[in-house]
């Protein structure tokens, strides 16, 4: 075993008088170690100037600078023996201004390549880097600023050891805090990190990967503004070019993760609390990961970005926002096992300092995204808002200054070349005492070529702050759930099962108070579902137009909970029958109205009248407001269907007719198709009419009426054009009834 360890120097203090506190001394360690045979190797190289800058005193003065630090790890087993390099460096501080002086700034750390190594047997390489944090100040001076902190490993040819781990890891210094109650300067701004590896690995065994990146914390003020926290960017990518595994899988395991820094306080300090200050924003993260395999092996990605924590306002200053978070997985393989990726992103929490009487925080806006392609693919999205500053309780009972919650985006794509796709998308909002976020939306794709696709969206907003319209504080949790699949079940044209799978093309998209999504692509769409809650009221208007029975049923409230659209399409041509399946699920804790079902309009694709086992089956069951049931309206004939689905209002009494009492929503729309016809396929649109008596969505958060008059029949063109372009052959039909409704 090798270890190497090398400290820089302090510098000189200033206790009294005038005068710059001394630099830092920098360290350096190069550690180099090997063999011949096959017993292990471990070289270890360290450099720490931590705490490295002097203090200084008085005005005009500052306290030293601190010191950089590098570290170098080499070495070899010609004969085979596991492998493990080490390389660690840590830059050291500012010093402390006291008495009116500056901070001394923290020092940058930067590695690229530390560690460089070769063996047949397992090969373990690891680098990190920190930089030095900002100087304090005491007095009237300005707190230094802090390192910023970098570390990067590029392997271009393929590593051959047995197998492989790697971490890389960068770490960005703490920025400087003013701590004088007689100084109204603010901190300084944490130090942004920056992880990169871009590693290519040969016909091995296994390799596991991990990137971090962890922004500096800003610097906080006793009597000032807190700074912002650091910006973290962590990136990575590995290519396999023939891993083949030979354990469980996944094979190439690639994980990436960033952490903003978190804002500084504004007014505080540890519980130190002096003037008015705004907390400062928390640092922004970013992740990107991207793997590929050739081999048998699988592989597994894994993104994942958290956005610094808003810092604390106090004195009626504002809460610090919350850092934004951008994560993005990518994966491909051509092994049996297939390829998975990972996606999550969370917005940082505003500032949470209730008791110091800041305000009105945002949380940070969260998007994540996830790619996979291979034999077997699966993708799945998290993105999460961050939670907007708690307010605080007025005398009266009041919850007040509540801050927003960050905008929440999810989008997930999974396509299976060979076998299943299946892909989720999750997007978490919360609100404050101004709303809804500005944007809570999920979305998923599937595309299987022979075995199921299923896809999955979920959007949930929590409100957890108060009442928009009385601002007294309340829970509200409300889910809108997108689901669409092919399912495994296929048939003879005598019923038998047979064991066969249909692959296809499923889409879910789940949104709340956004532009009604439109379908792409929609003949090769086997299922989809797509659905906003609390609609916006241009698409409402534009869904109406030509539809006098619904119109009649909106203008009676002006309240619309849910706008929806689905879909389902045989494309097989096999002769067998297949069934497919979409499906809305909407559920709040808390909920005030009588929801009816208002059918707008229908396209059909292909055709079935009365023939044998083919059927088209929609399902409305759950609860609202008081009253439960399960209405389920069957088809054998696709022309019976449209009409049926076309300008007709469904009530509250006919959907929920059993009374259980309780003020929850739970609701399940769901869509089946079950036919043998190639080419025969339905796709309907809706409102759910919210029944509230007050023109809202009935979930607490209001969306303006709008009087919508019937119009001409001439502007029927005008609705479902989206829906319309759906199937390559479509058919309307308005004057035949269903014949079969049970």
């Amino acid at each position: 075993m090798v270890n190497d360890i090398a400290y820089g120097g302090i510098g000189g203090n200033v206790h009294s008088g005038n005068g710059n506190g001394g630099d830092g001394g920098s360290a350096s360690s190069n550690a180099l170690g090997g063999n011949e045979g096959n017993q292990p190797v471990n070289v270890s190289a360290t450099a720490d100037t931590f705490p490295s800058g002097g203090s200084g005193y008085g005005s005009g003065n500052k306290g030293g600078d601190g010191a950089t630090a590098n570290a170098i790890a080499t070495g070899y087993s010609n004969g085979g023996g596991d492998l493990s390099l080490y390389a660690w460096q840590r830059s050291g501080d500012g010093g402390v201004g006291y008495s009116g002086a500056n901070g001394g700034n923290g020092a940058n750390s930067t590695m690229s390549n530390a560690v460089n190594g070769s063996t047949s047997g397992s090969l373990a390489l690891d680098e990190a880097s920190a930089a030095g944090g900002g100087g304090d100040s005491y007095g009237s001076g300005t707190p230094g600023n802090a390192g910023n902190g970098y570390a990067s490993l590029v392997i271009p040819a393929p590593i051959t050891s047995n197998s492989l781990s790697i971490r890389v890891i960068a770490d960005g210094g703490e920025g400087g805090s003013e701590l004088s109650t007689s100084s109204n300067n603010g901190g300084t701004q944490g130090g942004n990190a920056t992880a990169i590896s871009n590693i290519s690995v040969g016909p091995i065994t296994q390799a596991d990967i991990r990137n971090l990146a962890n922004g500096g914390d800003g610097g906080s003020a006793v009597n000032g503004n807190g700074s912002t926290g650091g910006n973290a960017i962590s990136n990575s990518s590995a290519n396999g070019y023939g891993v083949q595994g030979g354990g469980q899988p996944p094979y190439l395991v690639i994980t990436d993760t960033s952490q903003g820094g978190k804002g500084g306080d504004g007014g505080y300090f540890f519980g130190i609390t002096g003037g008015a200050g705004n907390g400062g924003k928390g640092g922004d993260a970013s992740s990107s990961v991207t793997g590929s395999n050739t081999g048998d092996g699988g592989v597994l990605t894994t993104s994942t970005a958290t956005g610094g924590i808003g810092g604390l306002g106090n004195g009626g200053g504002v809460q610090g926002q919350g850092g934004n978070a951008i994560s993005n997985a990518a994966s491909s393989s051509l092994g049996a096992w297939g390829a998975v990726s990972v996606s999550n992103a969370s917005g940082g929490n505003g500032g949470a300092g209730a008791g110091h009487g800041g305000k009105d925080g945002l949380g940070g806006n969260a998007q994540a995204n996830a790619v996979s392609v291979g034999s077997n693919a699966s993708s799945m999205a998290n993105a999460v808002g961050g939670l907007g500053s708690p307010g605080y309780v007025t005398g009266g009972g009041y919850l007040v200054h509540a801050g927003q919650g960050g905008n929440a985006i999810a989008r997930a794509i999974a396509t299976g070349e060979n076998g299943q796709a299946d892909s989720y998308a999750s997007a978490q909002g919360t609100g404050g005492t101004n709303g809804l976020p500005s944007v809570i939306k999920a979305d998923a794709t599937s595309v299987a070529a022979q075995e199921v696709s299923i896809s999955d969206a979920v959007a949930n907003f929590y409100n957890g702050a108060a009442d928009p319209n009385t601002f007294q504080k309340g829970t509200v949790n409300i889910s809108l759930e997108s689901k669409a699949n092919t399912t495994p079940n296929s048939y003879d044209k005598y019923g038998n099962p047979i064991s066969k799978w249909i692959g296809g093309t499923t889409e879910s998209k789940a949104s709340f108070a956004q532009s009604m999504p439109t379908v792409v692509n929609a003949p090769d769409k086997q299922a989809y579902a797509n659905g906003t809650v609390a609609p916006l009221a241009a698409d409402v208007q534009a869904a109406l137009v030509g539809k006098p029975n619904v119109t009649q049923a909106y203008n009676a409230d002006k309240g619309v909970l849910l706008m929806g659209e689905m879909g389902a399409l045989n494309s097989a041509d096999d002769g067998q029958f297949h069934d497919y399946e979409s499906s809305l699920h909407i559920s709040s804790s808390s909920f005030y109205g009588a929801p009816s079902l208002g059918l707008l309009s229908s396209a059909i694709g292909g055709s079935f009248a009365d023939m044998p086992g083919e059927n088209l089956t929609f399902i409305v069951t759950g609860m609202a407001a008081g009253g439960w049931g399960t209405s389920t309206f069957q088809f054998g004939d696709l022309n019976a269907a449209q009409t049926f689905f076309s300008d007709h209002v469904i009530s509250y009494s006919t959907l929920f007719p059993t009374i259980i009492g309780g003020g929850a929503l739970d609701v399940t729309f769901d869509l089946k198709l079950h036919t043998d016809i190639a080419g025969a396929g339905f796709q309907f649109d809706f409102i759910t009419l919210s029944g509230a008596g007050d023109g809202s969505s009935g979930l607490g958060f209001n969306m303006p009426p709008t009087e919508v008059t019937t119009p001409i029949p001439a502007a029927l063109w005008m609705v479902g054009s989206a829906l319309v372009a759906g199937f390559p052959v479509l058919r309307r039909r308005t004057s035949k009834e269903p014949k079969s409704v049970a």
